[in-house]
């Protein structure tokens, strides 16, 4: 016999076509408190604090228990391209390079801070990115923070210039490297994109960010499509976990040990540096893979044009184990 009884051939999923119920949230009761200084914005609660930096708009510190974890760039930031696959090489990657996707410089036009009650606060900032050929885009954020410890993102892309083809719209986060263990809702355990995922069934995955497959030659892996949440943990007790959820559009993620600019161009992965960093990449949108090496590039349905976007995220920062 080529396979043991009760090897499975084929398998397919459906979405059952049935109504859900709305999801009531929980009254929160923690007071959070907001002060600042010439140089920071900060919301905090029992256990947690946010930082936002007032010369960036962008957040510095995202601390649980006293452990921050973000690295010292790692705010969530304005993310538009991929370290180019071997399909993406001979158009898509011209134009990234082109309107300078892949080194925006951010410029922050406001930030403001309200206390909504005394267990909400609300941060707003607005940052311009600019790339080149007069390509860019202002990012507003809104992070409501509550005193349990959830920050709801509402996210706001309005776009400048020629519209072209994009990456990924969404963000990047550059986490604590302890944070090394994914537990996540959505197509897996394999890498899936927008144009070949019906062979990824959505499910309950864990992963370790070190152990999923590495190309030889470096460049963007490791995205899933359809997550509804992501909770990041850390080896042993060392780190608080936390967790994200995605608004009812779902949302795309990569979670790796180097960023774009570390993967590309580089010819081999032996040729990577030491990694210091989870890097953490959610999209509202990500663009498929197409088979330009020897063929066509993505459908017009899995593009990814620089069309203004809203999407929401939450991180939920949990007890610490």
């Amino acid at each position: 016999m080529w396979a043991d009884k009760g090897f499975e051939v084929a398998s397919e999923q459906f979405k059952l076509p049935v109504s859900t119920l709305p999801v009531e949230e929980a009254k929160v009761t923690s007071p959070v408190k907001v002060s600042q200084d010439a140089q920071s914005i900060k919301v905090a609660g029992t256990g947690f604090a946010v930082t936002f930096d007032k010369n960036t708009g962008l957040m510095s510190q995202l601390m649980k228990d006293g452990v921050n974890l973000l690295t010292s760039d790692g705010s969530p930031k304005l993310h538009l391209w991929r370290a180019a696959h071997r399909n993406d090489d001979m158009w898509a990657n011209r134009d990234w390079e082109k309107f300078g996707i892949n080194n925006l410089k951010n410029t922050l036009v406001d930030l403001t801070v309200e206390t909504v009650d005394k267990c909400t606060a609300k941060v707003t900032s607005t940052i311009k990115y600019d790339g080149k050929e007069g390509f860019g885009a202002y990012h507003i954020s809104t992070y409501t923070i509550k005193g349990d410890g959830s920050v709801k993102v509402d996210n706001k892309i309005d776009f400048i210039g020629l519209r072209i083809n994009l990456a990924h719209i969404g963000v990047r986060m550059i986490l604590d490297k302890k944070l090394d263990r994914m537990t996540y809702f959505g197509r897996g355990p394999i890498e899936n994109y927008s144009d070949r995922k019906s062979g990824a069934d959505v499910g309950l995955y864990e992963l370790g960010v070190n152990d999923q497959y590495e190309y030889e030659k470096p460049m963007d892996r490791g995205n899933h499509e359809d997550v509804r949440w992501v909770k990041f943990a850390g080896t042993g007790n060392s780190m608080p976990d936390f967790l994200i959820n995605s608004d009812e559009n779902l949302m795309q993620f990569s979670a790796l040990p180097h960023t774009d600019e570390q993967m590309f161009p580089v010819e081999y992965k032996i040729d990577l540096p030491v990694s210091t960093a989870t890097v953490f990449c959610l999209s509202t949108k990500t663009l498929g893979v197409g088979s330009n090496g020897c063929g066509p590039r993505p459908l017009d349905k899995y593009m990814v044009w620089s069309d203004n976007s809203q999407f929401t995220y939450t991180i939920q920062l949990l007890q610490s184990k």
